[in-house]
């Protein structure tokens, strides 16, 4: 099986908060690092039209792998902040859970949820990017593994959320998908697409090493 993915395109622009959680809307990821933070994974923004990702609904959650690289002090690194960007739901408001959780010991999301918050978007036509800032009280330690989750609540895949992908990201990545609707391909719809990488399934979970991965910047101090 394969994600159902979307392709939408963007227009305005205003900002709001959510707790530690900012929303900007109809903008590009920033590529600004403060000197104190450092970058363990950046795949890249996405393309700034006709940009495609994986749909984000109840019948299917997506996510990305990280770890902290081997130079990390033995004490380790904190999680700082993950930034991503999604295309909205023109008609439809969306609930999202954004989740930190620990590798399974098979490469796959496992059940070990170390972090998460509930972002709630209107429906919105445009892409959104999420910059969730961290409290500090996460450790990474060299060689682990994590994975961001983002879940869904639409009940029906054209409600659904886009995280968008990266024309130029690396990374591994799963999805685990319930149920998938077959839409036509297109701007604004939702269809399946075939992969060029070999993808296995692990604990419900289909993982992939691709070269378009979500856009995704996850942030240390």
């Amino acid at each position: 099986m394969q994600p159902a993915l979307l392709c939408l395109c963007v227009f305005a622009h205003v900002v709001s908060a959510l707790n530690a959680t900012s929303l900007l809307f109809n903008s590009t990821a920033t590529t600004f690092v403060p000197a104190a933070l450092r970058a363990v994974l950046n795949t890249g923004p996405p393309p700034s039209s006709g940009a495609y990702g994986t749909a984000v609904w109840a019948g299917q959650s997506t996510a990305v792998r990280f770890t902290a690289p081997p130079d990390v002090p033995g004490y380790g690194a904190t999680l700082a902040e993950v930034q991503l960007t999604i295309a909205a739901n023109r008609y439809s408001p969306s609930n999202l859970r954004l989740s930190v959780v620990q590798d399974s010991g098979r490469n796959s999301p496992g059940t070990t949820v170390l972090e998460s918050r509930v972002i709630r978007l209107p429906a919105y036509d445009g892409r959104v990017t999420i910059t969730a800032s961290h409290p500090g009280n996460l450790y990474l330690y060299p060689g682990e593994l994590f994975w961001v989750t983002l879940e869904g609540d639409a009940r029906y895949v054209q409600d659904a959320v886009s995280w968008l992908d990266s024309p130029n990201g690396v990374a591994w990545t799963a999805f685990n998908a319930q149920s998938v609707g077959l839409k036509e391909a297109g701007e604004d719809t939702q269809t399946l697409m075939g992969s060029k990488n070999s993808m296995d399934t692990v604990a419900g979970w289909v993982v992939e090493r691709t070269t378009r991965a979500s856009s995704i910047r996850v942030l240390v101090a």
